[in-house]
């Protein structure tokens, strides 16, 4: 079939609305690592982990908004606690890799871009941080 053969003149499409049967790997790892507050996670699984076929009772508003405004928000701040931790875990190793004249004495080894790497990584925990 041809794309010059498809009917692509479409007024509107239908979709089922996404069940989640359990929580997404990704909330389980984050809240598992303790990187998320338990609270998050809690909200999370009491909204039935943002389905939209479940729609708890305290999330639902006349248009609809309220609830896919919370779960956006909620995977938001889930992911801004993703990226600190990373940073953060990162620092150490770029710290380790700088140079220092102690390393060149002692003709150990170490990264030209370390400095840049864990300058650009600070730069952006401390002034893009959302939390």
């Amino acid at each position: 079939m041809k794309l010059e053969d498809c009917i692509l003149d479409i007024d509107q499409v239908v979709v089922s609305q996404p069940e989640y049967l359990g929580p997404d790997k990704d909330w389980q790892d984050a809240n598992s690592r303790g990187v998320i507050p338990a609270n998050l996670y809690r909200l999370y699984c009491k909204a039935d982990y943002f389905s939209f076929g479940k729609l708890p009772s305290y999330l639902s508003d006349n248009e609809k908004l309220l609830f896919p405004f919370v779960e956006a928000m909620s995977r938001g701040i889930r992911d801004a606690f993703l990226e600190t931790e990373e940073l953060l875990s990162c620092l150490p190793e770029l710290q380790n890799q700088r140079y220092s004249p102690v390393k060149q004495a002692r003709a150990e080894s170490w990264s030209k871009n370390a400095d840049k790497d864990l300058t650009r990584s600070f730069k952006s925990l401390v002034l893009e941080s959302r939390l």
